[in-house]
């Protein structure tokens, strides 16, 4: 059985991804009631997802009995998307691994959706724990999307890093100014921001021996994690170059707003 998370990279929200896992395994149409309730979801969540899927074409809906029962419309767009995901991942990975260089080994792993995320930060946490005195957590060019996707999650990871003496570095978009005056106000938080960009998908991270390239889509986020130290390197030394390049200061009339 296919897991949800795949139709998550055919650009389907966690909910629709569910909804449409759910009717594969189903085989037979279905009615929201039913479809919600394989899929442990409220009613009204199941048939906005449904709706919004009908209106991509990828379901479509008969009456019987006064009620909407749906089916799966086009499994070949469905699986056009995955594959189309695919050649752009398989041709994002080399580049990536060319753009950080000449490592000997590289481990490259895809991580997808908010679990995938956290996992992430659970990494980070754990190469910042065990050796706090150097390995930082640097973000080069972000801008406040990360905020928005992580939610309250996201801003009590960040106090309790800075609370246990852990060190981030971080390269703000202007836009995303609010954002950086919050984590500045935090201890062992150091902020920047770069005036040649405003509002970027992807976000360039490093902490000690991993290095991450993350693509942050409002609804399925996902991240290359490369684990290699000589990468990792790399990255910081490119890091340091763009810090040194950035201002401590945002540009006035930057400060962007925490409801963009």
């Amino acid at each position: 059985m296919l897991r949800e998370e795949i139709f998550q990279l055919a650009d389907l929200t966690q909910t629709e991804a569910k909804v449409i896992s759910v009717m594969l395994r189903l085989g037979h149409p279905a009615g929201p009631s039913e479809i919600a309730s394989a899929a442990r979801l409220f009613r009204p969540q199941a048939y906005d997802a449904l709706e919004r899927m009908r209106n991509r074409n990828l379901v479509s809906y008969v009456v019987k009995n006064r009620r909407r029962v749906y089916s799966i419309s086009d499994t070949k767009a469905i699986a056009s998307m995955l594959q189309k995901k695919r050649e752009e991942l398989d041709k994002a990975i080399p580049e990536v691994l060319a753009a950080f260089s000449k490592a000997q080994r590289e481990t490259v792993t895809i991580l997808t959706g908010i679990k995938g995320m956290r996992t992430m930060y659970g990494t980070i946490w754990e190469q910042m724990k065990s050796d706090p005195k150097h390995n930082f957590y640097r973000v080069m060019l972000t801008d406040a999307t990360p905020t928005r996707i992580m939610g309250a999650w996201f801003r009590r990871w960040h106090l309790k890093r800075a609370a246990q003496g852990m060190t981030a570095m971080i390269i703000f978009t202007p836009d995303a100014a609010w954002r950086g005056k919050q984590l500045a106000a935090h201890a062992n938080t150091h902020i920047r921001y770069f005036k040649g960009m405003q509002k970027i998908p992807v976000g360039l991270y490093s902490c000690g021996k991993y290095a991450y390239v993350i693509f942050w889509d409002e609804e399925s986020p996902f991240a290359i994690q490369i684990e290699d130290k000589k990468v990792a390197t790399s990255f910081v030394e490119y890091f340091d170059v763009m810090w040194e390049a950035s201002d401590v200061n945002p540009p006035k009339g930057s400060q962007g707003s925490e409801m963009e």
